[in-house]
């Protein structure tokens, strides 16, 4: 790298950090002053710092994508958290100072390298933690002191900006290919809802355990095996399935199964659907369609989570709308991917609408994006339709979420550089995290 684009690196990331003194702010901003100051600095990112200096732009880079990203993050993180700024301001430093510092710090002493990815070090991602931490401490700090009456001192100003900004380190360093300015508010913003949420839960009753455990184990050993039978899944799939099956039957009850094993026969379906014409196009799934323990992991990682959480938080209805949503966003991936791969006529990027062959990162069909609109409506019905959603609403949010979150990972795999480090089991897992939280949004806003 040049002295100049050295400086370059060095300079953005500078204005990186800076911008969070604005974050100091949003103690005294309504909800509506704020997210119109998202919507300016967007602009002014747009259409008037590329006209004041080039000097915050990577070389050859006529527009950053991350310039662009940052203030639509800082909008979606206060529409995200409108009645607990101190989050909203929390993430803001955590992105500022976290990836700031990193990149400072690793480009000066970072010899030595994560073994997961060339471009990150040891030192970066250490400095990382330790100013995201510091900042997200101090701007919690500043928008939410004094603390009410009891509240842990520990637990808002060390351990939640801890964790976040240690999770937020992690994500930032591998190998998606997602912009950080993206993918760190997004799981951030995420996971300081779970947190604070279950801060405030009461203790669980175990007992429901004991009384889950040997039902979910057998009934999901039945499943699985008919499911191997039918050559559904591998050796390996079935017994990943047969665990990930018996927990979240064991802490989101028959019901969260119910929608699991709705998820997986559909999904499992399309991909059977047509397999000959799909192989013979070279787009068909490997091991003829039968899924894997890196299927399972991609897949169903997040609502085994989320159904910890559901128990923990005592069944609060928003983790119940998020677990539904992130298998039916699952879910409108493989429809939309499926039905695309046989009845797509014309495929296009959905970032630049220009032609491209089909199986190509990024691309969409017409065929495959209606289809992919009806599967997670069908699990946002069923999560209604088996009480394990409160309210009808809640099939639209779980629906319209689950459509949305697969359009956005279709939209973040077009923008991924290094295909060959981008995972599409990762991209997967993120696309459920974010109709998860697209879910989480759409309930908290109506609700």
């Amino acid at each position: 790298m040049s002295k100049q684009s050295n400086f370059s690196e060095i300079g953005r990331k500078s204005l990186h950090i800076a911008m969070v003194l604005f974050a100091f702010l949003l103690k005294y901003l309504s909800l509506p002053v704020a997210l119109l100051c998202a919507i300016g600095a967007l602009l002014n990112n747009l259409f008037i710092l590329p006209r004041l200096t080039a000097k915050f732009y990577r070389e050859g880079q006529p527009k950053d994508i991350g310039i662009i990203f940052y203030p639509i993050s800082v909008f979606f993180v206060i529409l995200f958290f409108p009645n607990h700024v101190y989050l909203a301001a929390a993430l803001w430093a955590i992105m500022a100072f976290g990836d700031g510092f990193a990149t400072i710090f690793g480009k000066r002493w970072g010899v030595a390298k994560l073994p997961w990815s060339k471009d990150k070090s040891w030192v970066g991602s250490f400095a990382y933690v330790v100013f995201a931490t510091a900042g997200a401490s101090l701007l919690i700090w500043w928008t939410l002191h004094p603390l009410a009456e009891g509240e842990s001192v520990y637990f808002f100003y060390f351990w939640l900006p801890f964790i976040l900004s240690l999770i937020s380190s992690l994500m930032e360093s591998l190998p998606f290919g997602v912009n950080d300015n993206l993918l760190v508010p997004m799981v951030g913003a995420f996971t300081a809802y779970i947190m604070v949420t279950l801060h405030y839960s009461p203790a669980p009753d175990w007992s429901i355990i004991k009384e889950h455990a040997l039902i979910g184990f057998g009934i999901t050993f039945v499943f699985g095996f008919l499911a191997f039978i039918m050559k559904l899944v591998s050796k390996t799939g079935f017994i990943a399935g047969v665990i990930a099956g018996t927990i979240i039957y064991v802490f989101a009850g028959w019901m969260g199964f119910v929608l699991l094993a709705l998820f997986f026969t559909i999904a499992s379906g399309l991909t059977k659907f047509g397999y000959k014409t799909k192989e013979s196009r070279g787009l068909a799934q490997e091991e003829g369609g039968a899924r894997g323990t890196k299927h399972v992991a991609a897949n169903v990682s997040l609502p085994i989570i989320l159904a910890v959480i559901l128990f923990f938080s005592w069944y609060n209805p928003v983790f119940a709308v998020a677990f539904a949503a992130a298998l039916a966003t699952a879910l409108s991936d493989t429809s939309s991917s499926e039905f695309g791969q046989l009845y797509g006529k014309n495929t296009f990027m959905i970032t630049t609408f220009r032609k491209v062959p089909p199986g190509t990162d990024g691309a969409v069909s017409v065929e495959g994006t209606l289809a992919g609109l009806v599967g997670p409506f069908i699990i946002g019905a069923a999560a209604y339709f088996t009480g394990f959603t409160p309210t009808i609403w809640a099939i639209f949010i779980i629906g319209f979420a689950g459509f949305f979150g697969n359009l956005v990972e279709s939209y973040m795999n077009a923008l991924v550089k290094n295909k060959a480090a981008a995972d599409n089991e990762l991209m997967n897992f993120l696309n459920t995290v974010t109709g998860a939280g697209l879910a989480i949004l759409g309930y908290n806003l109506i609700f």
